[in-house]
């Protein structure tokens, strides 16, 4: 009776440690923190609508946990590739296009943050068809070094 109880103890623990892994990485809207050691960690990522619609609004969200400043300079890019090229590049000044529009300011001190953006998502050459990408945002600080990264896959669509 005891090795049966043991046993349903140690299921019941893995399937809620196995649950919280599930949701935590849903939080990032199924992007992932790229492998390696980065100062900055993102901890959730979110974007609507999705599919992203070409020449339309798109708002994103980001939040994440830093262990360096942040400052003047840095810039977010996101690098869209398809079948392993990259075809497109969208950077822009971190603190001006993603901070000051969610009404805080840089530098970002070491800590907890959040910030987002609404842009513009210009046409593409084909419509009427749902294209995915994958996709890798980075943070690079104004001394060019990558201070956070994440990779994942998003569609895209452009109606006539």
């Amino acid at each position: 009776m005891n090795k049966f109880f043991v046993i349903f103890v140690l299921f019941a623990v893995s399937t809620v440690y196995s649950s919280e892994d599930y949701y935590s990485s849903d939080k990032l809207s199924g992007f992932k923190n790229c492998p390696g050691n980065y100062s900055v960690k993102f901890t959730s990522f979110s974007y609507s609508p999705s599919p992203i619609v070409k020449e339309g609004m798109l708002s994103m969200d980001i939040s994440g946990e830093t262990e360096v400043a942040i400052g003047e300079g840095a810039s977010i890019i996101g690098t869209a590739y398809y079948n392993g090229y990259p075809i497109n590049s969208y950077p822009e000044d971190f603190c001006e296009g993603w901070v000051r529009k969610s009404g805080s300011e840089c530098p970002i001190l070491p800590g907890k943050f959040s910030c987002g953006t609404t842009i513009f998502v210009y046409h593409g050459q084909v419509k009427n068809v749902v294209l995915s990408f994958d996709m890798t945002i980075i943070i690079v600080n104004n001394d060019s070094e990558v201070e956070a990264c994440m990779e994942g896959v998003v569609s895209a669509i452009q109606y006539d």
